[in-house]
């Protein structure tokens, strides 16, 4: 059976292919899928996450990684039949090869005397990752599947049409409010954003002490202020800062 990894890899493939082809009740079966189980979601959004990840100190890396690694572990088990599921929808497809997704799969595997040394080898790949500034590219204005959750599918193009069916109530106010901003109205709530999370932050670095917590804060703050000014990147904001509670 495919890791996760490799299904998330598949599942954007089948999507894009899905989108082109106008083939609305594919991209219905996998994104109901997805919500299934929570536990699915929060693997999905943590693969994504990764590949912005940032560590300026290898130790704290390496730390992190090993902190990671157990709870990694278990939280897979939780989606294993969901994977069997997905794996089966996606079986026909071809997507290419993802070198973080490939380290996370390994990392997911229970340990044993038969991938002691992949394991190695995926933990220093990812660690080195994990210390590997990222670039900032800007976003395109096409749909783009790759490196994006699966909401900005819906907040980009003409995508949102495909997705207003799996949105609750106050997340299609919260859509209509954000797709109906002008340029203007949008600078000034991402500004004003980016003025109460930089607070709440501050309030937050004040308040740890734990050296990987700061860190992590202090790379979110930097993501906050460099992000351009997007309406989906004003969601990710919002969902950020209500999020916090300090």
């Amino acid at each position: 059976m495919s890791n996760f990894g490799e299904i998330k890899s598949k599942m954007l493939t089948k999507l894009t292919e899905s989108y082109n082809s106008g083939n609305k009740n594919e991209l219905k079966d996998l994104i109901t899928k997805l919500k299934s189980n929570q536990n699915l979601v929060d693997v999905h959004n943590f693969y994504e996450e990764m590949e912005n990840m940032y560590f300026s100190n290898k130790d704290l890396a390496k730390v992190y990684v090993e902190t990671l690694e157990p709870y990694f572990i278990n939280r897979m088990k939780l989606i294993a039949g969901d994977c069997k599921d997905l794996n089966k929808l996606l079986k026909d497809v071809v997507s290419e090869s993802n070198e973080l997704y490939e380290c996370l799969d390994i990392l997911s595997e229970d340990n044993n005397i038969h991938n002691i040394s992949k394991k190695i080898n995926a933990r220093e790949n990812f660690i080195k990752f994990l210390t590997t500034k990222k670039s900032v590219k800007k976003e395109e204005s096409t749909v783009q599947f790759e490196n994006h959750t699966l909401l900005n599918t819906v907040l980009v193009g003409n995508f949102n049409t495909k997705f207003t069916d799996f949105l609750n109530e106050e997340q299609k106010e919260t859509f209509s409010k954000i797709m109906s901003m002008s340029n203007e109205e949008l600078i000034n709530e991402m500004s004003l954003a980016r003025t109460e999370l930089n607070s709440k932050i501050e309030n937050l670095l004040g308040e740890s002490t734990d050296d990987v917590m700061v860190e992590k804060l202090k790379k979110v703050k930097i993501d906050i202020n460099e992000s351009e000014i997007t309406k989906y990147n004003y969601y990710k904001l919002t969902e950020l800062k209500n999020g916090l509670i300090v």
